[in-house]
């Protein structure tokens, strides 16, 4: 049986910019945080956008976005939060 983080978001940011996550740099960090966490490389990022794609009638959509990172991905981002900590705590 796999683990997999579960993330809910809801945005204002129209579904169109959203697109494939890679811009999403904050979401994604959270995620891997959350998968270093429980030990798990796969995850489900659930967003509600809101305005949906701001046309009229304005209306809001959900999208889900499986993820799967390798584990040096998750190494690394832990790496980097564990770096900025001990730069704010100086």
């Amino acid at each position: 049986m796999i683990t997999r983080v579960h993330e809910v978001k809801a945005t204002y940011k129209s579904i169109n910019t959203v697109g494939d996550l890679s811009k999403q740099w904050l979401w994604l960090t959270q995620v891997k945080a959350y998968c270093k966490g429980l030990k798990t490389t796969h995850a489900k990022l659930h967003v509600l956008f809101i305005c949906g794609d701001y046309k009229m009638p304005i209306q809001p959509q959900a999208k889900e976005y499986p993820l799967e990172f390798t584990q040096r991905e998750i190494d690394e981002n832990w790496s980097m939060l564990k770096e900025y900590r001990d730069w704010r705590e100086d």
